[in-house]
């Protein structure tokens, strides 16, 4: 059975839903990377320096996610994505 195909919000690339990093926003508002299952509005980024720089400096995130995303939680959110990374 195929995956199902995503988009990142970083480079626009189109792709398996495994092959991203999925970022969601909580009840709340607050932005957090997702490891499991997880329900509600999400948004996909390639495992890429350059797809998060872009993500997090151009507004797409707060575009796809629907709500803000103040500096201190794009901090804390990029330090996870950059750990993913390794």
């Amino acid at each position: 059975m195929a995956q199902p195909q995503r988009t990142c919000i970083g480079c626009k690339r189109k792709g398996d839903q495994n092959s991203f990093l999925r970022v969601s926003r909580q009840v709340g508002g607050r932005v957090v990377l997702c490891l499991g299952h997880w329900m509600g509005r999400t948004a996909y980024i390639c495992p890429s320096q350059d797809c998060i720089d872009a993500a997090l400096t151009k507004e797409r995130l707060a575009r796809a996610l629907r709500c803000s995303v103040d500096e201190a939680s794009k901090a804390e959110l990029k330090q996870e994505l950059v750990c993913k990374l390794r």
